[in-house]
């Protein structure tokens, strides 16, 4: 035996159109239970002190911008302070400057292989010219690993 369908549920019937006015007496009555009372003077008292609360605070941020670009203005460079280094701090950075001058970053780093990735690089953002012009550089200066896979990259791209 097959099962029964299951029956549609019944639509729901539409709410009735509600005017301003029964919406209006709906939520002075709700205001009434709660023991408020909604007046339009009340409302327009709130927006009033809303107002003045919002124009004192733009005048005082407005004046104290104003003492501080005053202050700014008529400052002399000497009186800001500025840090002066001692001897042996300067003699510590130039050691420091010199050890990093020292490194070579690169170093060990197979240069070809580094734009191999570089011409990739630029055919991923679809800039084929300069992909081009880095895969010719190796096709001229690459093991022949690296001269085979230039190649191979520049045929893939005049497929495209």
């Amino acid at each position: 035996p097959e099962p029964e369908p299951e029956p549609e549920p019944e639509p729901e019937p539409e709410p009735e159109p509600v005017s301003s006015e029964s919406a209006e007496s709906d939520l002075d009555a709700m205001l009434d239970e709660i023991g408020m009372d909604l007046e339009e003077e009340d409302l327009t008292d709130t927006a009033a002190g809303v107002d003045d609360l919002e124009s004192s605070i733009a005048h005082d941020l407005d004046a104290d911008l104003d003492s501080e670009l005053n202050a700014l203005l008529t400052s002399v460079d000497n009186d800001i302070e500025l840090e002066e280094s001692s001897d042996d701090e300067l003699d510590s950075m130039e050691d420091d400057f010199d050890e990093l001058a020292g490194l070579n970053l690169l170093e060990g780093a197979d240069e070809v292989e580094t734009k191999l990735d570089l011409a990739r690089a630029y055919m991923d953002m679809e800039d084929f010219d300069g992909a081009k012009d880095i895969l010719q550089e190796i096709v001229a200066e690459g093991s022949d690993e690296q001269k085979a896979e230039a190649e191979s990259l520049i045929q893939s791209m005049n497929k495209s």
